[in-house]
């Protein structure tokens, strides 16, 4: 098992928190009532699903802005 030094243990759990506080915000309940009322074939308004291809994720998250290794 590797171990992981304490300042990047310190960066990931500030970084899961901000993911966690993120997925409670009452937008993201109603996307997934959403889904799960599209996938249950519910009548439901239409949603758009956004893929991004890899080679474009420099462009949206710039290697400046990334805090881990």
């Amino acid at each position: 098992m590797t171990k992981i030094d304490p300042v990047s243990k310190k960066t990931l759990r500030g970084l899961a928190k901000k993911v966690d506080e993120i997925s409670q915000h009452p937008i993201n309940n109603e996307n997934k009532k959403l889904w799960r009322s599209l996938n249950s074939l519910k009548k439901t308004r239409p949603l758009v699903l956004c893929s991004i291809p890899s080679e474009t994720w420099p462009e949206i998250i710039p290697e400046s802005t990334l805090v881990c290794e």
